[in-house]
């Protein structure tokens, strides 16, 4: 998206680009993901990613309390760019390729929850590999975490993996409806007003 004004904004001390790179580091920590902003692993050639999600590896188990590993792809990649629709995010896929990058990258927008158009759902966070989308999920170990829409359904914050023939013990925050995702959804949405009042007036020159 064209025109809009980077504004530098330090949360939790860092100093950010810009307030949507604040909102998105404390939205983050609203999901308790553990995460650094423009660490050493986010350097490429030509591009570097603002921020590197930290996913232990160390408790990999499926529903049945089974070690399974399918596709342990450790931590991955967040660009945050200021772009309101899917098309805008998977254009700026071409440079991080080229950047010799083999971590997954998730592109992700303006705000969470980025409508696909595809099922009619919201499929969470933004765009993963430049094709798949990155779903928010609610996992059934309590906490959210990030799974791919097309492709491994394992949660990448935990390690949980139920196969891929569903989403067994987890579910997309969006997609089906009920009482539990009403609630998921509305959680993650007061997150995410609640990461904008935190970074709202905390510019630089504070």
């Amino acid at each position: 998206m064209e025109g809009m004004k980077a504004h530098p904004t330090k949360y939790r001390g860092i100093l950010f680009r810009s307030r949507l790179e604040a909102r998105w580091a404390a939205f983050f920590d609203k999901l308790g993901w553990e995460w650094r902003y423009e660490d050493e692993e986010c350097y490429f050639d030509g591009w570097i990613a603002d921020f590197v999600i930290l996913c232990p590896r160390n408790h990999v188990v499926s529903s049945a309390g089974m070690s399974v590993a399918p596709d342990p792809v450790g931590n991955f990649l967040i660009e945050v760019k200021p772009e309101r629709t899917v098309e805008g995010l998977k254009q700026h896929w071409d440079k991080i390729s080229r950047s010799g990058c083999k971590q997954e990258v998730v592109i992700v927008g303006v705000e969470p929850l980025v409508e696909t158009g595809e099922y009619g759902y919201d499929c969470g966070l933004g765009v993963l590999n430049g094709w798949d989308y990155a779903s928010l999920i609610k996992c059934c170990k309590g906490h959210y975490g990030m799974a791919a829409q097309g492709g491994s359904y394992q949660c990448r914050i935990c390690g949980f993996y139920d196969g891929d023939e569903g989403h067994g013990g987890f579910f997309v925050v969006g997609h089906n409806y009920g009482d539990r995702h009403d609630d998921a959804l509305n959680e993650v949405r007061r997150f995410w007003n609640e990461a904008g009042n935190l970074t709202r007036f905390k510019a630089a020159e504070e």
